[in-house]
């Protein structure tokens, strides 16, 4: 029952916005504000080099080690978007996103004198927003597709909630990564 009803459920939301459009053409005076949520799915590719040391038999020597992986990644996004018509074919508005990326659970066995292994989950998520000038120069009573211009700012927060391997440090948040921008795009 609950597979068949999604689907139709689906459907009749997409009748229902495709008849909508007709009253949405975008014109001068017009206000539009756009709510989304989606999913998204990236390829991940890592390439690490760095030197190791090693015991050969007779002395400690060492080697260059290069690693390739790949890997995937998913996020759920939360968007909202917002227009005014400045012209027929002019639009100037904002965009804003919020991303959760979704991580697996991780494993990290610590020697001591005992084996101990940590389990964690690292939290990742992105917030961007940006102004967007829309050039709407194809467009008609249902169809319109706009250039768009963005000038904004993003910010990625990576969080690895790695338990600490040293009982004794007073941070056991293990790895962070933050990274801030200003970006620019066309859509």
């Amino acid at each position: 029952m609950k597979r068949t009803f999604l689907p139709f459920l689906l459907i009749c939301f997409s009748f229902n916005a495709i008849n909508a459009q007709e009253d949405k053409a975008f014109h001068k005076g017009s206000i539009t504000i756009d709510p989304s949520i989606g999913f998204a799915i990236y390829g991940t590719k890592v390439h690490a080099e760095y030197d190791e040391d090693y015991w050969n038999g007779s002395a400690i020597a060492t080697r260059r080690v290069v690693e390739d992986t790949t890997d995937g990644a998913g996020s759920t996004i939360y968007g909202l978007s917002g227009e005014y018509g400045v012209t027929d074919w002019l639009g100037i508005g904002f965009r804003f996103g919020y991303s959760n990326y979704i991580e697996e659970t991780q494993y990290d066995t610590v020697y001591t004198p005992t084996k101990v292994t940590h389990t964690y989950k690292p939290k990742a998520r992105s917030i961007d927003f940006g102004l967007n000038v829309n050039f709407h120069l194809v467009k008609g009573k249902r169809f319109d597709m706009p250039l768009c211009l963005t000038m904004g700012y993003s910010n990625f927060k990576y969080l690895q909630n790695n338990p600490d391997t040293d009982p004794t440090s007073v941070d056991n948040s293990g790895a962070m990564a933050k990274d801030n921008g200003m970006n620019y795009g066309y859509f």
